[in-house]
Protein backbone atom coordinates (compact mmCIF):
# COMPACT_ATOMS: atom_id res chain seq x y z
CA UNK A 1 0.00 0.00 0.00
CA UNK A 2 1.44 3.62 -1.06
CA UNK A 3 2.40 5.33 2.11
CA UNK A 4 1.17 8.88 3.84
CA UNK A 5 3.15 11.70 2.31
CA UNK A 6 4.82 13.78 5.27
CA UNK A 7 3.06 15.79 7.82
CA UNK A 8 3.20 20.01 8.17
CA UNK A 9 6.61 20.87 9.28
CA UNK A 10 7.10 23.10 12.47
CA UNK A 11 8.24 25.83 10.44
CA UNK A 12 4.93 25.60 8.38
CA UNK A 13 2.66 25.80 11.57
CA UNK A 14 4.31 28.49 13.41
CA UNK A 15 5.38 30.67 10.87
CA UNK A 16 2.86 30.19 8.25
CA UNK A 17 -0.13 29.60 11.02
CA UNK A 18 0.87 31.01 14.47
CA UNK A 19 -1.53 28.61 15.85
CA UNK A 20 -1.18 29.59 19.19
CA UNK A 21 -3.55 32.86 18.76
CA UNK A 22 -5.84 31.36 16.27
CA UNK A 23 -7.44 28.39 18.46
CA UNK A 24 -11.13 29.21 18.23
CA UNK A 25 -12.54 31.28 21.33
CA UNK A 26 -14.62 28.77 23.05
CA UNK A 27 -11.93 25.66 22.76
CA UNK A 28 -9.55 26.78 25.05
CA UNK A 29 -8.70 24.60 28.13
CA UNK A 30 -7.55 26.30 31.44
CA UNK A 31 -4.54 26.07 32.40
CA UNK A 32 -5.01 23.16 35.68
CA UNK A 33 -5.71 20.83 32.38
CA UNK A 34 -2.50 21.25 30.51
CA UNK A 35 0.20 21.43 33.34
CA UNK A 36 1.99 18.77 32.52
CA UNK A 37 1.19 18.13 28.81
CA UNK A 38 4.70 16.17 28.26
CA UNK A 39 3.58 13.56 31.01
CA UNK A 40 1.17 11.24 29.43
CA UNK A 41 -1.50 10.14 32.23
CA UNK A 42 -2.09 6.40 32.39
CA UNK A 43 -4.95 4.61 30.91
CA UNK A 44 -6.82 3.66 34.14
CA UNK A 45 -6.41 7.25 35.01
CA UNK A 46 -8.09 8.31 32.39
CA UNK A 47 -11.00 5.69 33.15
CA UNK A 48 -11.81 6.78 36.30
CA UNK A 49 -11.79 10.43 35.64
CA UNK A 50 -14.54 9.62 33.02
CA UNK A 51 -16.31 7.74 35.59
CA UNK A 52 -15.63 10.33 38.22
CA UNK A 53 -16.99 13.22 35.98
CA UNK A 54 -20.15 11.04 35.13
CA UNK A 55 -20.93 10.01 38.71
CA UNK A 56 -20.78 13.43 40.04
CA UNK A 57 -23.65 14.53 37.71
CA UNK A 58 -25.96 11.29 38.63
CA UNK A 59 -25.10 12.80 42.41
CA UNK A 60 -25.87 16.23 41.45
CA UNK A 61 -29.54 14.82 39.83
CA UNK A 62 -30.07 12.33 42.11
CA UNK A 63 -30.01 10.09 39.10
CA UNK A 64 -29.42 6.16 40.29
CA UNK A 65 -27.80 4.19 37.01
CA UNK A 66 -28.82 1.14 36.15
CA UNK A 67 -26.80 -1.74 37.16
CA UNK A 68 -23.39 -3.26 35.56
CA UNK A 69 -23.51 -5.65 31.97
CA UNK A 70 -23.98 -9.14 32.45
CA UNK A 71 -20.74 -11.11 31.00
CA UNK A 72 -23.27 -12.11 28.21
CA UNK A 73 -24.01 -8.52 27.65
CA UNK A 74 -20.78 -7.47 27.75
CA UNK A 75 -18.80 -9.49 25.23
CA UNK A 76 -21.64 -9.36 22.16
CA UNK A 77 -21.94 -5.06 23.06
CA UNK A 78 -17.65 -5.03 23.03
CA UNK A 79 -17.53 -7.52 20.20
CA UNK A 80 -19.75 -5.09 17.94
CA UNK A 81 -18.46 -1.57 19.45
CA UNK A 82 -15.16 -2.74 18.60
CA UNK A 83 -14.67 -4.90 15.46
CA UNK A 84 -18.21 -4.78 14.35
CA UNK A 85 -19.27 -8.47 14.51
CA UNK A 86 -21.07 -10.43 17.05
CA UNK A 87 -18.50 -12.77 18.98
CA UNK A 88 -18.70 -16.57 17.69
CA UNK A 89 -20.39 -18.71 19.91
CA UNK A 90 -16.96 -20.82 20.88
CA UNK A 91 -15.60 -16.97 21.69
CA UNK A 92 -18.75 -16.52 24.24
CA UNK A 93 -18.25 -19.49 26.12
CA UNK A 94 -14.63 -19.52 26.47
CA UNK A 95 -15.41 -15.70 27.71
CA UNK A 96 -18.50 -17.15 30.25
CA UNK A 97 -16.14 -19.73 31.07
CA UNK A 98 -12.93 -17.49 32.14
CA UNK A 99 -13.44 -16.68 36.15
CA UNK A 100 -10.58 -13.39 36.21
CA UNK A 101 -11.43 -10.76 37.03
CA UNK A 102 -9.49 -8.91 34.61
CA UNK A 103 -10.91 -11.26 31.68
CA UNK A 104 -12.92 -7.64 30.37
CA UNK A 105 -9.97 -5.38 30.37
CA UNK A 106 -7.93 -8.43 28.34
CA UNK A 107 -10.88 -8.85 26.02
CA UNK A 108 -10.78 -5.06 25.37
CA UNK A 109 -7.44 -5.00 24.53
CA UNK A 110 -7.44 -8.18 22.30
CA UNK A 111 -10.22 -6.48 20.71
CA UNK A 112 -8.70 -3.04 19.83
CA UNK A 113 -5.80 -4.64 18.63
CA UNK A 114 -7.80 -6.85 16.13
CA UNK A 115 -7.31 -5.08 12.35
CA UNK A 116 -10.88 -5.55 12.66
CA UNK A 117 -11.14 -2.21 14.63
CA UNK A 118 -9.31 0.08 12.36
CA UNK A 119 -12.04 -1.04 9.45
CA UNK A 120 -15.30 -0.93 11.76
CA UNK A 121 -13.61 2.90 13.45
CA UNK A 122 -13.09 4.03 9.53
CA UNK A 123 -16.59 2.04 8.58
CA UNK A 124 -18.22 4.82 11.09
CA UNK A 125 -16.27 7.59 9.59
CA UNK A 126 -17.12 7.13 6.00
CA UNK A 127 -20.61 7.66 6.85
CA UNK A 128 -19.81 11.10 8.80
CA UNK A 129 -17.27 12.13 5.49
CA UNK A 130 -20.53 11.31 3.30
CA UNK A 131 -18.48 8.27 1.51
CA UNK A 132 -20.12 5.21 2.30
CA UNK A 133 -21.86 4.22 -0.92
CA UNK A 134 -22.13 7.48 -2.53
CA UNK A 135 -18.66 7.66 -3.67
CA UNK A 136 -17.38 7.47 -7.54
CA UNK A 137 -14.73 4.95 -8.65
CA UNK A 138 -15.40 3.03 -5.22
CA UNK A 139 -13.54 6.02 -3.83
CA UNK A 140 -14.98 4.78 -0.25
CA UNK A 141 -13.72 1.44 -0.45
CA UNK A 142 -10.13 3.25 -0.96
CA UNK A 143 -10.67 5.60 1.61
CA UNK A 144 -11.71 3.10 4.23
CA UNK A 145 -8.83 0.88 3.62
CA UNK A 146 -6.48 3.64 4.21
CA UNK A 147 -8.16 5.24 7.20
CA UNK A 148 -8.35 1.42 8.88
CA UNK A 149 -4.28 0.99 8.22
CA UNK A 150 -3.78 3.94 10.20
CA UNK A 151 -6.06 3.73 12.98
CA UNK A 152 -4.76 0.00 13.21
CA UNK A 153 -0.92 1.21 12.61
CA UNK A 154 -1.50 3.92 15.63
CA UNK A 155 -1.36 7.12 13.50
CA UNK A 156 -2.73 9.44 15.33
CA UNK A 157 -6.04 11.00 14.25
CA UNK A 158 -4.78 14.27 13.59
CA UNK A 159 -2.40 13.33 10.98
CA UNK A 160 -5.17 11.32 9.20
CA UNK A 161 -6.92 14.62 9.07
CA UNK A 162 -3.84 16.22 7.73
CA UNK A 163 -3.46 14.16 4.47
CA UNK A 164 -7.10 14.31 3.78
CA UNK A 165 -7.32 17.81 3.76
CA UNK A 166 -3.72 18.53 2.28
CA UNK A 167 -3.75 15.29 -0.08
CA UNK A 168 -3.28 15.96 -3.75
CA UNK A 169 -2.15 13.61 -6.55
CA UNK A 170 -4.53 10.34 -7.09
CA UNK A 171 -5.67 8.36 -5.23
CA UNK A 172 -3.82 5.49 -6.66
CA UNK A 173 -0.35 7.21 -5.21
CA UNK A 174 -2.09 8.99 -2.55
CA UNK A 175 -4.98 7.11 -0.93
CA UNK A 176 -6.04 9.98 0.97
CA UNK A 177 -6.90 12.06 -1.96
CA UNK A 178 -10.01 9.95 -1.91
CA UNK A 179 -11.37 12.30 0.55
CA UNK A 180 -12.05 14.78 -2.58
CA UNK A 181 -12.10 12.65 -5.80
CA UNK A 182 -15.28 11.24 -4.94
CA UNK A 183 -17.00 14.24 -6.15
CA UNK A 184 -17.02 15.09 -10.00
CA UNK A 185 -16.11 18.99 -9.07
CA UNK A 186 -14.47 21.31 -6.91
CA UNK A 187 -17.14 23.66 -5.16
CA UNK A 188 -14.85 25.66 -3.30
CA UNK A 189 -17.71 26.69 -1.12
CA UNK A 190 -19.05 22.87 -0.27
CA UNK A 191 -15.50 21.73 0.34
CA UNK A 192 -14.65 24.95 2.76
CA UNK A 193 -17.75 24.13 4.38
CA UNK A 194 -17.58 20.33 4.75
CA UNK A 195 -13.95 20.22 5.75
CA UNK A 196 -14.72 22.82 8.49
CA UNK A 197 -17.59 20.46 9.81
CA UNK A 198 -16.26 17.17 9.39
CA UNK A 199 -12.94 17.48 10.43
CA UNK A 200 -13.20 20.64 13.36
CA UNK A 201 -17.49 20.29 14.00
CA UNK A 202 -18.14 23.87 13.31
CA UNK A 203 -20.56 24.57 10.63
CA UNK A 204 -19.70 27.94 8.56
CA UNK A 205 -21.63 27.45 5.51
CA UNK A 206 -24.22 29.51 7.23
CA UNK A 207 -21.79 32.33 6.58
CA UNK A 208 -21.73 32.07 3.08
CA UNK A 209 -23.66 34.61 1.29
CA UNK A 210 -25.07 36.21 4.84
CA UNK A 211 -23.56 37.00 8.34
CA UNK A 212 -24.12 33.96 10.63
CA UNK A 213 -27.74 34.29 11.66
CA UNK A 214 -26.28 33.16 15.56
CA UNK A 215 -22.96 33.69 15.78
CA UNK A 216 -22.62 37.66 15.30
CA UNK A 217 -18.33 36.63 15.26
CA UNK A 218 -18.48 35.14 11.82
CA UNK A 219 -19.46 37.11 8.99
CA UNK A 220 -19.79 36.37 4.87
CA UNK A 221 -15.96 37.47 5.05
CA UNK A 222 -15.01 35.06 7.70
CA UNK A 223 -16.30 32.21 5.78
CA UNK A 224 -14.46 33.40 2.18
CA UNK A 225 -11.31 34.11 4.00
CA UNK A 226 -11.87 29.95 5.03
CA UNK A 227 -13.10 29.06 1.51
CA UNK A 228 -9.82 31.08 0.18
CA UNK A 229 -7.50 28.42 1.34
CA UNK A 230 -9.59 25.79 -0.99
CA UNK A 231 -9.35 28.43 -3.82
CA UNK A 232 -5.89 26.97 -5.46
CA UNK A 233 -6.90 23.49 -5.32
CA UNK A 234 -7.67 21.86 -9.14
CA UNK A 235 -9.11 18.45 -10.06
CA UNK A 236 -8.66 16.47 -13.50
CA UNK A 237 -9.44 13.52 -15.34
CA UNK A 238 -8.69 11.55 -17.87
CA UNK A 239 -11.68 10.80 -19.90
CA UNK A 240 -10.63 8.43 -21.53
CA UNK A 241 -8.77 6.22 -19.30
CA UNK A 242 -9.72 3.57 -17.29
CA UNK A 243 -9.87 4.08 -13.70
CA UNK A 244 -11.07 7.56 -14.31
CA UNK A 245 -8.77 8.82 -11.27
CA UNK A 246 -9.27 12.23 -10.39
CA UNK A 247 -5.97 14.04 -9.70
CA UNK A 248 -6.02 16.78 -6.92
CA UNK A 249 -3.49 19.89 -7.29
CA UNK A 250 -3.38 23.33 -6.42
CA UNK A 251 -2.81 26.25 -8.67
CA UNK A 252 -0.15 29.19 -8.01
CA UNK A 253 -1.60 32.31 -6.71
CA UNK A 254 -0.76 35.27 -4.37
CA UNK A 255 -3.00 36.54 -1.51
CA UNK A 256 -4.29 40.11 -1.17
CA UNK A 257 -5.02 41.42 2.56
CA UNK A 258 -8.22 40.08 4.07
CA UNK A 259 -9.70 44.16 4.55
CA UNK A 260 -9.82 44.78 1.12
CA UNK A 261 -11.84 41.27 0.21
CA UNK A 262 -13.97 42.58 3.59
CA UNK A 263 -14.60 45.46 1.96
CA UNK A 264 -15.37 44.47 -1.60
CA UNK A 265 -18.22 41.79 0.52
CA UNK A 266 -19.82 45.12 2.01
CA UNK A 267 -20.00 46.22 -1.50
CA UNK A 268 -21.67 43.35 -3.16
CA UNK A 269 -24.42 41.97 -3.97
CA UNK A 270 -25.59 38.19 -3.26
CA UNK A 271 -24.46 37.26 -6.96
CA UNK A 272 -21.40 39.21 -7.08
CA UNK A 273 -20.06 37.14 -3.83
CA UNK A 274 -20.19 33.88 -5.71
CA UNK A 275 -18.23 35.44 -8.50
CA UNK A 276 -15.72 36.59 -5.36
CA UNK A 277 -15.24 32.53 -4.72
CA UNK A 278 -14.01 31.91 -7.86
CA UNK A 279 -11.42 35.25 -8.87
CA UNK A 280 -7.98 35.13 -8.59
CA UNK A 281 -8.32 38.60 -7.76
CA UNK A 282 -10.31 38.61 -4.13
CA UNK A 283 -8.33 35.08 -2.28
CA UNK A 284 -7.29 36.08 1.30
CA UNK A 285 -7.19 33.20 3.28
CA UNK A 286 -7.71 33.95 7.03
CA UNK A 287 -8.53 31.39 9.72
CA UNK A 288 -11.39 31.09 11.72
CA UNK A 289 -11.25 33.22 14.51
CA UNK A 290 -7.61 33.94 14.13
CA UNK A 291 -5.17 36.18 11.57
CA UNK A 292 -4.46 35.64 8.30
CA UNK A 293 -2.53 32.85 6.51
CA UNK A 294 0.38 35.20 5.93
CA UNK A 295 1.51 32.19 3.08
CA UNK A 296 2.37 34.08 -0.28
CA UNK A 297 2.25 30.78 -2.43
CA UNK A 298 -1.45 29.46 -3.11
CA UNK A 299 -0.28 25.99 -3.43
CA UNK A 300 0.40 25.89 0.23
CA UNK A 301 -2.89 27.13 1.57
CA UNK A 302 -4.64 24.18 1.99
CA UNK A 303 -1.25 22.58 3.60
CA UNK A 304 -1.62 25.91 5.91
CA UNK A 305 -5.24 25.54 6.75
CA UNK A 306 -5.06 21.07 7.24
CA UNK A 307 -1.96 22.26 9.65
CA UNK A 308 -4.00 24.72 11.62
CA UNK A 309 -7.14 22.23 11.87
CA UNK A 310 -4.83 19.52 12.93
CA UNK A 311 -2.24 21.67 15.40
CA UNK A 312 -1.95 20.21 18.72
CA UNK A 313 -3.08 24.20 19.37
CA UNK A 314 -6.13 23.88 18.21
CA UNK A 315 -8.41 22.12 20.99
CA UNK A 316 -11.49 22.41 19.13
CA UNK A 317 -10.18 19.97 16.76
CA UNK A 318 -9.75 17.94 19.83
CA UNK A 319 -12.66 18.72 21.24
CA UNK A 320 -14.59 17.60 18.24
CA UNK A 321 -12.64 14.27 18.05
CA UNK A 322 -13.48 13.55 21.38
CA UNK A 323 -16.72 13.92 20.95
CA UNK A 324 -17.12 12.41 17.59
CA UNK A 325 -15.52 9.29 19.45
CA UNK A 326 -17.80 9.31 22.23
CA UNK A 327 -20.73 9.47 20.00
CA UNK A 328 -19.66 6.67 18.09
CA UNK A 329 -19.46 4.57 21.74
CA UNK A 330 -22.79 5.69 23.20
CA UNK A 331 -24.78 6.44 20.39
CA UNK A 332 -24.56 10.60 21.38
CA UNK A 333 -22.12 13.13 22.36
CA UNK A 334 -21.71 14.67 25.20
CA UNK A 335 -22.41 17.85 23.06
CA UNK A 336 -25.54 17.26 20.37
CA UNK A 337 -25.50 17.71 17.69
CA UNK A 338 -22.17 16.45 17.56
CA UNK A 339 -20.76 18.33 14.22
CA UNK A 340 -22.23 21.60 15.34
CA UNK A 341 -19.95 23.69 18.49
CA UNK A 342 -21.26 26.86 18.58
CA UNK A 343 -21.64 29.51 21.38
CA UNK A 344 -25.09 28.56 22.36
CA UNK A 345 -24.57 24.68 22.27
CA UNK A 346 -23.55 23.12 25.78
CA UNK A 347 -21.58 19.93 26.38
CA UNK A 348 -23.75 17.93 29.17
CA UNK A 349 -20.13 17.07 30.88
CA UNK A 350 -17.74 20.54 29.49
CA UNK A 351 -15.32 19.49 32.14
CA UNK A 352 -15.21 15.60 30.78
CA UNK A 353 -15.12 17.26 27.15
CA UNK A 354 -11.84 19.24 28.01
CA UNK A 355 -10.38 16.78 29.93
CA UNK A 356 -10.58 13.63 27.27
CA UNK A 357 -9.73 16.88 24.31
CA UNK A 358 -6.65 17.39 26.30
CA UNK A 359 -6.15 13.42 26.76
CA UNK A 360 -5.97 13.35 22.72
CA UNK A 361 -3.62 16.31 22.09
CA UNK A 362 -1.04 14.53 24.68
CA UNK A 363 -0.92 11.42 23.37
CA UNK A 364 -0.82 12.08 19.77
CA UNK A 365 -4.80 11.32 19.03
CA UNK A 366 -4.36 8.16 20.12
CA UNK A 367 -7.52 6.48 18.52
CA UNK A 368 -6.82 2.79 20.89
CA UNK A 369 -6.20 3.96 23.79
CA UNK A 370 -9.51 6.47 23.89
CA UNK A 371 -11.42 3.57 23.22
CA UNK A 372 -9.26 1.15 25.90
CA UNK A 373 -10.02 3.59 28.08
CA UNK A 374 -13.67 4.71 27.61
CA UNK A 375 -14.61 0.85 27.40
CA UNK A 376 -13.13 0.15 30.52
CA UNK A 377 -15.75 2.43 32.28
CA UNK A 378 -18.34 1.52 34.60
CA UNK A 379 -19.89 4.19 32.10
CA UNK A 380 -19.76 1.90 29.30
CA UNK A 381 -20.28 -1.08 30.79
CA UNK A 382 -23.99 -0.10 32.69
CA UNK A 383 -26.77 -2.25 30.83
CA UNK A 384 -29.55 -0.94 29.04
CA UNK A 385 -31.71 -1.53 32.17
CA UNK A 386 -33.97 2.32 32.26
CA UNK A 387 -32.78 4.47 35.14
CA UNK A 388 -34.71 6.09 37.30
CA UNK A 389 -35.16 9.93 36.70
CA UNK A 390 -32.55 10.10 34.37
CA UNK A 391 -32.37 11.55 30.66
CA UNK A 392 -30.11 10.25 27.36
CA UNK A 393 -27.29 12.65 28.57
CA UNK A 394 -26.59 11.50 32.17
CA UNK A 395 -25.13 8.26 30.31
CA UNK A 396 -26.80 6.37 33.38
CA UNK A 397 -27.28 3.47 31.22
CA UNK A 398 -26.66 1.94 27.66
CA UNK A 399 -28.36 3.38 24.85
CA UNK A 400 -30.16 0.80 22.93
CA UNK A 401 -28.97 1.69 18.90
CA UNK A 402 -29.66 0.29 15.57
CA UNK A 403 -26.88 -1.47 13.98
CA UNK A 404 -25.08 0.17 11.54
CA UNK A 405 -25.58 -1.71 7.76
CA UNK A 406 -21.91 -3.70 7.85
CA UNK A 407 -22.92 -4.69 11.41
CA UNK A 408 -26.25 -6.01 10.13
CA UNK A 409 -24.39 -8.04 7.70
CA UNK A 410 -21.93 -9.44 9.98
CA UNK A 411 -24.62 -11.03 11.88
CA UNK A 412 -25.78 -12.01 9.05
CA UNK A 413 -22.72 -13.92 7.73
CA UNK A 414 -22.76 -15.62 11.05
CA UNK A 415 -25.18 -17.96 9.50
CA UNK A 416 -22.65 -19.00 7.85
CA UNK A 417 -19.26 -19.06 9.02
CA UNK A 418 -18.60 -20.21 12.70
CA UNK A 419 -15.32 -18.08 12.48
CA UNK A 420 -17.21 -14.67 12.49
CA UNK A 421 -14.92 -12.92 10.17
CA UNK A 422 -15.23 -10.68 7.50
CA UNK A 423 -15.96 -12.18 3.96
CA UNK A 424 -14.43 -11.27 0.85
CA UNK A 425 -16.30 -12.13 -2.20
CA UNK A 426 -14.06 -14.54 -4.74
CA UNK A 427 -14.03 -12.00 -7.46
CA UNK A 428 -12.61 -9.45 -5.23
CA UNK A 429 -13.22 -5.48 -5.52
CA UNK A 430 -14.35 -3.72 -8.91
CA UNK A 431 -10.91 -2.81 -9.50
CA UNK A 432 -9.80 -6.92 -9.51
CA UNK A 433 -12.77 -7.17 -12.51
CA UNK A 434 -10.42 -4.03 -14.18
CA UNK A 435 -7.43 -5.63 -13.62
CA UNK A 436 -8.93 -8.58 -15.24
CA UNK A 437 -9.94 -6.31 -18.52
CA UNK A 438 -6.27 -4.27 -18.78
CA UNK A 439 -3.68 -7.73 -17.57
CA UNK A 440 -1.85 -8.33 -20.26
CA UNK A 441 -2.41 -4.41 -21.81
CA UNK A 442 0.76 -2.66 -21.96
CA UNK A 443 0.42 0.66 -19.83
CA UNK A 444 -1.05 3.89 -21.33
CA UNK A 445 -1.93 1.22 -24.41
CA UNK A 446 -5.06 1.81 -26.12
CA UNK A 447 -6.90 -1.44 -27.18
CA UNK A 448 -9.83 0.06 -29.49
CA UNK A 449 -11.46 3.04 -28.10
CA UNK A 450 -10.08 2.52 -23.92
CA UNK A 451 -6.99 2.96 -22.11
CA UNK A 452 -5.64 1.22 -19.29
CA UNK A 453 -3.54 2.73 -16.36
CA UNK A 454 -2.61 -0.47 -15.31
CA UNK A 455 -0.29 0.79 -12.83
CA UNK A 456 -2.74 2.61 -11.04
CA UNK A 457 -5.46 -0.71 -11.19
CA UNK A 458 -2.74 -2.62 -9.39
CA UNK A 459 -2.34 -0.32 -6.45
CA UNK A 460 -6.27 0.16 -6.26
CA UNK A 461 -6.65 -3.30 -6.43
CA UNK A 462 -4.07 -4.44 -3.36
CA UNK A 463 -5.76 -1.20 -1.80
CA UNK A 464 -8.99 -1.29 -2.02
CA UNK A 465 -9.98 -4.71 -0.85
CA UNK A 466 -13.60 -4.45 0.68
CA UNK A 467 -14.62 -4.33 4.07
CA UNK A 468 -17.99 -5.80 2.91
CA UNK A 469 -18.94 -7.39 -0.60
CA UNK A 470 -20.99 -5.10 -2.67
CA UNK A 471 -22.12 -8.47 -4.75
CA UNK A 472 -24.99 -9.45 -2.41
CA UNK A 473 -26.01 -12.01 -4.62
CA UNK A 474 -22.53 -14.04 -4.23
CA UNK A 475 -23.23 -13.15 -0.27
CA UNK A 476 -26.53 -15.03 -0.76
CA UNK A 477 -25.33 -17.88 -2.74
CA UNK A 478 -23.00 -18.67 -0.17
CA UNK A 479 -25.97 -18.35 2.16
CA UNK A 480 -27.72 -20.77 0.41
CA UNK A 481 -24.67 -23.17 0.41
CA UNK A 482 -25.03 -23.02 4.12
CA UNK A 483 -28.43 -23.90 4.42
CA UNK A 484 -28.65 -26.75 2.40
CA UNK A 485 -27.23 -28.27 5.73
CA UNK A 486 -30.74 -27.73 7.09
CA UNK A 487 -33.31 -29.00 5.90
CA UNK A 488 -35.19 -28.01 8.88
CA UNK A 489 -35.25 -24.52 7.60
CA UNK A 490 -38.20 -23.67 5.20
CA UNK A 491 -37.12 -20.20 4.57
CA UNK A 492 -35.23 -17.13 5.37
CA UNK A 493 -36.75 -13.99 4.78
CA UNK A 494 -34.49 -10.09 5.00
CA UNK A 495 -37.34 -7.23 5.33
CA UNK A 496 -36.89 -3.40 4.79
CA UNK A 497 -36.60 -1.37 7.96
CA UNK A 498 -40.55 -1.03 8.40
CA UNK A 499 -40.90 -4.82 7.81
CA UNK A 500 -42.97 -4.67 4.56
CA UNK A 501 -41.16 -5.23 2.01
CA UNK A 502 -39.19 -8.33 1.38
CA UNK A 503 -35.45 -7.78 0.24
CA UNK A 504 -34.31 -11.33 -0.08
CA UNK A 505 -36.33 -14.60 0.28
CA UNK A 506 -34.68 -18.09 0.50
CA UNK A 507 -36.62 -21.32 -0.38
CA UNK A 508 -35.66 -24.86 -0.14
CA UNK A 509 -37.46 -25.16 -3.66
CA UNK A 510 -35.56 -23.11 -6.01
CA UNK A 511 -37.51 -25.01 -8.85
CA UNK A 512 -35.70 -27.99 -10.28
CA UNK A 513 -35.47 -28.83 -7.09
CA UNK A 514 -32.46 -26.70 -5.83
CA UNK A 515 -32.85 -24.43 -3.02
CA UNK A 516 -32.56 -20.27 -3.90
CA UNK A 517 -32.90 -17.51 -3.04
CA UNK A 518 -35.07 -14.80 -4.84
CA UNK A 519 -33.92 -11.08 -3.96
CA UNK A 520 -34.52 -7.39 -5.22
CA UNK A 521 -31.80 -5.79 -6.27
CA UNK A 522 -33.21 -1.92 -6.03
CA UNK A 523 -34.18 -3.15 -2.26
CA UNK A 524 -30.66 -4.53 -1.64
CA UNK A 525 -28.92 -1.37 -2.26
CA UNK A 526 -30.81 0.14 0.89
CA UNK A 527 -28.51 -2.17 3.20
CA UNK A 528 -25.56 -0.55 1.45
CA UNK A 529 -26.84 3.36 2.59
CA UNK A 530 -26.31 4.58 5.80
CA UNK A 531 -27.47 8.49 4.97
CA UNK A 532 -30.82 6.98 3.38
CA UNK A 533 -34.15 6.98 5.56
CA UNK A 534 -34.01 3.12 4.87
CA UNK A 535 -31.36 1.82 7.65
CA UNK A 536 -31.44 -1.56 8.38
CA UNK A 537 -31.71 -1.85 12.34
CA UNK A 538 -32.58 -4.48 15.24
CA UNK A 539 -34.09 -2.39 18.35
CA UNK A 540 -35.36 -3.32 21.51
CA UNK A 541 -38.42 -5.68 21.36
CA UNK A 542 -41.80 -3.62 21.35
CA UNK A 543 -45.22 -4.79 21.57
CA UNK A 544 -45.42 -3.73 17.70
CA UNK A 545 -41.94 -6.79 17.10
CA UNK A 546 -41.90 -9.67 14.51
CA UNK A 547 -42.16 -12.90 15.89
CA UNK A 548 -39.23 -14.99 14.53
CA UNK A 549 -40.32 -18.59 14.38
CA UNK A 550 -37.07 -20.40 14.56
CA UNK A 551 -37.60 -24.53 14.18
CA UNK A 552 -33.93 -24.83 12.79
CA UNK A 553 -31.32 -25.62 14.59
CA UNK A 554 -30.23 -21.81 14.25
CA UNK A 555 -31.37 -20.37 17.37
CA UNK A 556 -31.60 -15.89 17.30
CA UNK A 557 -31.29 -15.22 21.15
CA UNK A 558 -32.05 -12.22 21.83
CA UNK A 559 -30.34 -10.24 24.48
CA UNK A 560 -33.20 -7.57 25.68
CA UNK A 561 -31.18 -5.11 27.42
CA UNK A 562 -28.90 -4.48 24.72
CA UNK A 563 -31.61 -4.77 21.39
CA UNK A 564 -29.13 -6.92 19.48
CA UNK A 565 -29.55 -10.74 18.38
CA UNK A 566 -27.02 -13.74 18.04
CA UNK A 567 -26.89 -16.72 16.14
CA UNK A 568 -25.82 -19.63 17.28
CA UNK A 569 -25.90 -23.44 16.04
CA UNK A 570 -26.37 -25.27 19.16
CA UNK A 571 -29.52 -24.00 21.24
CA UNK A 572 -32.80 -25.49 21.39
CA UNK A 573 -34.62 -26.06 18.42
CA UNK A 574 -38.02 -24.86 17.61
CA UNK A 575 -37.82 -21.56 19.93
CA UNK A 576 -39.78 -18.48 19.14
CA UNK A 577 -38.39 -15.44 20.57
CA UNK A 578 -39.66 -11.75 19.92
CA UNK A 579 -36.96 -9.45 18.44
CA UNK A 580 -37.56 -6.33 15.99
CA UNK A 581 -35.49 -6.92 13.03
CA UNK A 582 -35.23 -7.70 9.65
CA UNK A 583 -34.60 -11.22 9.93
CA UNK A 584 -36.99 -14.24 9.91
CA UNK A 585 -36.50 -17.74 10.17
CA UNK A 586 -39.12 -20.32 9.80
Amino acid sequence: MPKSKAGPSKALVLAGLCVASMVLAYSTVGAKDTAGANKPKPEATLTASVDRHIESIWKRDGVKPARATTDEEFIRRVYFETVGTPPTPEVVRAFLADKSATKRAAMIDQLVDDSRFGAHVADLWLNVLGRRGKANQNTDLVLGAWLAEGINNGTGFEKLIYEMISATGTMADNPAAAYYSSTSSVIIADIAGEATRHFTGVQIQCAQCHDHPYEAKWRVADFHGVAAFFWPMRMNRNGDAQPRLANIYDQPGKPIPFKELEAKINQSSPDDLRTLLRSERWQAPKFLGGPEAGIQDARQWRKGYAGWVSSDENLQTQRYLANRFWSFMFGSGLMNPVDDFNSFNEASHPELLDLLATDLRENGSDVKRFYRAVLKSRTWQLSSTPAKDAEVWHFANYPVRQLTPEQFFASLLQIQSASGQRKIRAAGNDYSTLRKKAEGVDKRVRPGRTEYDLESIKKLDELATPLYSSNDTLYFSETVDYLKNFPEIASVQYFDEGGATVIAEYYRDGGGGEPGFRYREDELQQLHLTGGEAKPQLLRPSDSAAVFHISAPIWIKSVRDDGMFDFSLDGPANETVQVIGLLRVG
